[in-house]
């Protein structure tokens, strides 16, 4: 009677342990996150969103953060409208609407209770795309003990936060795709997929990511179709893809533009890159 006590207690303690310690990790990411906001840009992330309530427009002009002389050279996302008033693409507008709102409902707690959520829900999402991709809970949890040891200086309440957080709902969303060759493009992904597409490009230049997720399947696809066709076997599986993930990077790219500065916000990110390219960080001079 005690070896059969005890044989199901062993296997109790094998099915359970393991959850246990996916929770313990879990819990250890979340509670890295707990901390005072101490963001040095929080103050006018505030400002903007306190700006976004009141007059219900984003900040794209400000005389007390940006001071631009008429001589001085333009960065990316910025420009001069027809009075010569300086502005500029506030990529994060929506972001700072959401840290207003936390701020005006529980003050710096708030803020703190806001960054904890956000985290919780990356956590969460990253667990269950892990699991759903056949990952054992052990190996979830090491994955998340790393995480948390390498991001936590990253739990910072900034736009980028948010942003996480919606690329982890995206990759949760193309994961059949990424796993099953023959997986089904709904209508009810595709609407996931463009709205997380729309709430990216309004909060962070980060939003290039969303098409490059779709871009890697679009690419898979297509070199599906070259090897089938050239071993002589049914391409159609492989067209039909490309097609399905073709028109879904085209809409990404397509609602991408429904931002307060359309085609400006887009652009930035390539503005961006090309003031990188052409004024470096480090001098290529000997």
């Amino acid at each position: 009677m005690n070896n059969k006590n005890e044989t199901t207690c062993s296997a109790w303690y094998l099915r359970i342990a393991p959850i246990l310690v996916l929770l313990a990790a879990a819990s250890a990411m979340v509670l890295l996150s707990v901390r005072t906001v101490d963001s040095p840009d929080i103050g006018y992330h505030l400002g903007y969103g306190e700006k976004l309530v009141e007059t219900g427009w984003p900040m794209d002009t400000s005389d007390y953060i940006y001071t631009i002389e008429p001589e001085m050279e333009l960065g990316p996302g910025e420009w001069r409208d027809e009075t010569g008033t300086f502005r500029f693409v506030n990529v994060n507008w929506l972001s700072q609407g959401l840290f207003y709102a936390a701020w005006k409902a529980g003050g710096w707690v708030g803020l703190s209770l806001l960054t904890a959520i956000l985290v919780a829900a990356i956590t969460g999402l990253l667990i269950r795309f892990l699991l759903r991709c056949g990952v054992t809970p052990i190996y979830v949890a090491a994955v998340l003990l790393l995480a948390a040891i390498t991001s936590t200086s990253r739990f910072e309440l900034r736009p980028e936060l948010l942003t996480y957080l919606l690329l982890a709902c995206l990759l949760n969303l193309l994961r059949p795709f990424y796993m099953d060759r023959d997986a089904h493009l709904s209508s009810k992904t595709v609407f996931g997929v463009l709205l997380l597409q729309v709430l990216l490009v309004n909060s962070h230049s980060f939003f290039l990511l969303g098409w490059i997720l779709t871009g890697v399947l679009l690419g898979g696809a297509i070199v599906r179709w070259i090897f089938a066709a050239a071993q002589q076997q049914d391409t159609a599986l492989a067209r039909r893809q490309t097609a399905g993930f073709s028109g879904l990077l085209g809409g990404q790219l397509a609602v991408s533009f429904l931002n307060p500065w359309t085609w400006r916000a887009v652009v930035m990110p390539f503005e961006m890159l090309w003031f990188f390219h052409k004024n470096p960080l480090v001098s290529n001079s000997q």
